[in-house]
């Protein structure tokens, strides 16, 4: 039973981090850091307008 336990809130830990990541960076940035991460890969160019 402790190695499902340890599973499952694993699991619950990761979901959380995953839904509420997303939404803090927002708040908290303005989704710069997702602009940013959006822009790293591909050429600056792109996203321009977003700037």
């Amino acid at each position: 039973l402790a190695p499902f336990v340890v599973f499952a809130g694993a699991v619950m830990v990761a979901e959380s981090l995953f839904a509420v990541s997303p939404a803090l960076f927002g708040i908290l940035n303005g989704g710069r850091l997702l602009d940013a991460a959006v822009r790293r890969p591909g050429s600056s160019t792109a996203s321009m307008p977003t700037a």
